[in-house]
């Protein structure tokens, strides 16, 4: 059974902000990419206070070119414009 923080065997891809896989712009290499979620990275609660950042971030990395980086740099991303298809 997926949870949101386990890869899908299916392969698909969710926008869902907890899936596995999220899709976006990539903001080093500007590729529309879809993001693998790694694992997460734990702040220590007097580190993630003073940084004013959660404890517990979520780490993704581009199918692209590599780069991990949080949920909340995606979240922060400009999403893929998608056209609708026009027909005659």
């Amino acid at each position: 059974m997926d949870t949101p923080f386990t890869h899908s065997k299916s392969g698909g891809v969710s926008l869902h902000p907890t899936s596995p896989h999220r899709h976006a712009i990539c903001p080093n290499c500007r590729h529309d990419a879809h993001f693998a979620y790694i694992g997460d990275q734990h702040w220590p609660e007097e580190v993630a206070q003073k940084r004013g950042i959660a404890q517990v971030m979520r780490l993704y990395t581009c199918s692209e070119c590599g780069t991990t980086v949080t949920g909340r740099t995606l979240d922060e991303t400009p999403r893929p414009l998608v056209l609708p298809i026009l027909s005659n």
